[in-house]
């Protein structure tokens, strides 16, 4: 068994409060993540970060998620789940150019990308505003621990081993 060449990979848009989960929770993994995972700020801009996702075993995408829950609700998505959502919509993702379409956009560049996960947090608050909630940031320990179960399995062959996740895949 070894480890697996993982990305982390934070979406949002800090100016907008909540919507900036994913690039808080790198800015906090910083100095805390083993040597073969890498943390990528993506910003808004992932449309333009998912070319150097090219050789990573393991892609974890952390981003803010609204799908009706409790603010501050963690999410679990593989990329055959996310690659389902209707693209005609702006689901799940509050950025002009979202996880979802980016993604599909990337595979039909006929770029491979490895195993990929969403690890999607409901927003409280988006509006003007440097902070993250008074509930995001309470919950931005859960969120760290959902990240970080996703990038610490082994590889075994193309298989992956050490993740526990509900029947529902929300936390």
């Amino acid at each position: 068994m070894r480890s697996c060449r993982t990305a982390i990979v934070g979406v949002g848009n800090v100016l907008m409060g909540d919507d900036g989960i994913g690039v808080h929770v790198i800015r906090a993994l910083a100095d805390s993540v083993p040597e073969d995972v890498d943390l990528i700020d993506a910003g808004t801009a992932l449309h333009e970060a998912v070319y150097e996702l090219k050789g990573y075993e393991r892609v974890v995408l952390v981003d803010s998620v609204e799908a009706g829950d409790v603010p501050g609700s963690v999410y679990r998505m593989e990329l055959a789940e996310l690659l389902k959502i209707d693209g005609s919509t702006r689901a799940l993702s509050l950025h002009e150019h979202s996880v979802v379409p980016t993604l599909r956009e990337a595979g039909l560049a006929g770029l491979e990308l490895g195993e990929v996960v969403l690890i999607g947090v409901e927003p409280c608050r988006v509006e003007w505003g440097l902070d993250l909630s008074p509930e995001l940031r309470a919950r931005l320990p859960v969120v760290i621990e959902a990240v970080m179960r996703e990038a610490s399995p082994v590889c075994v062959g193309a298989e992956r081993t050490g993740v526990d996740t509900d029947e529902h895949n929300h936390q």
